[in-house]
């Protein structure tokens, strides 16, 4: 239930095993960006994204020393605290979990709730800043004021050109469908 917690930014920087670093990147490019996607199953979810960061050949930037090794960064904006969101991305993505950190170091690939939850957390990032548009708003909510959005483009569509008088009988008998 997502009701009534706020919207949360959960980072978790992991490190690849060394040798496993295309394995990862080749299934995270496998997995679906849509409806499909694991993390769609879990309906707290505002935002997830992973990243491979850093490694050998990463370029010269802001960062005084570069990582030495690739990190795997998972972002989320979520209604759920940090340990209830873990919780649910493991009961949720058990498989698909295993998938992605069971190529990071110290993964307790096929271990229990408890022990995936500790590692998510171990290797939690505090958030320096965050900024949400609408920071109550939960994703069933977002989905619902979409779905209302997409029925009055419908009846704008639906009742153009009528005259006041049919436009008001029209708005009246309106269910949304048109």
């Amino acid at each position: 239930m997502t009701a009534g917690w706020p919207q949360t930014s959960i980072s978790v920087l992991t490190p690849v095993t060394r040798g496993r670093e295309a394995e990862l990147r080749d299934h995270l490019r496998s997995l679906p960006r849509d409806e499909k996607s694991p993390f769609a199953r879990l309906d707290s979810i505002h935002l997830a994204r992973l990243v491979l960061v850093g490694g050998p050949n990463e370029p010269a930037g802001r960062r005084r020393k570069p990582l030495a090794r690739r990190h795997l960064l998972f972002s989320v904006v979520a209604n759920r605290p940090p340990e209830a969101f873990f919780e649910d991305l493991r009961s949720t993505c058990g498989t698909d979990a295993d998938r992605i950190w069971g190529c990071c170091n110290g993964y307790p690939c096929d271990g229990a709730a408890t022990e995936f939850v500790a590692y998510m957390e171990t290797h939690r990032l505090p958030a320096q800043q965050t900024y949400f548009a609408f920071p109550d708003a939960t994703v069933s909510k977002i989905e619902s004021a979409l779905a209302l959005r997409k029925q009055h483009a419908r009846f704008a569509i639906w009742a153009q050109g009528a005259d006041p008088v049919d436009l008001l009988n029209r708005f009246r008998s309106w269910d949304g469908s048109a």
